[in-house]
């Protein structure tokens, strides 16, 4: 996701199997790999998937305290 993100590389076939897998494994993403999946949805204009964004920011939440300022910046933006 990342990468499709700083390429500019919106492919909705991808972006849809990506959300998938993130929906059934969000609880082993790390702060940063959070971050990095929501700022590529943002980066992307990928908001189609509601329930992949609520999955992602209750799990950001809840990691709150285990992420870097950057981060949780990252995530604010």
């Amino acid at each position: 996701m990342w990468a499709c993100g700083t390429a500019g590389y919106k492919h909705e076939a991808f972006l849809r199997g990506a959300a998938r897998v993130a929906k059934r494994t969000v609880e082993d993403f790390s702060s940063q790999h959070q971050s990095n999946f929501l700022w590529a949805c943002a980066r992307l204009n990928f908001k189609d998937d509601v329930q992949l964004l609520r999955c992602l920011a209750d799990a950001a939440i809840r990691k709150m305290h285990e992420g870097s300022p950057q981060h949780l910046s990252n995530i604010a933006w």
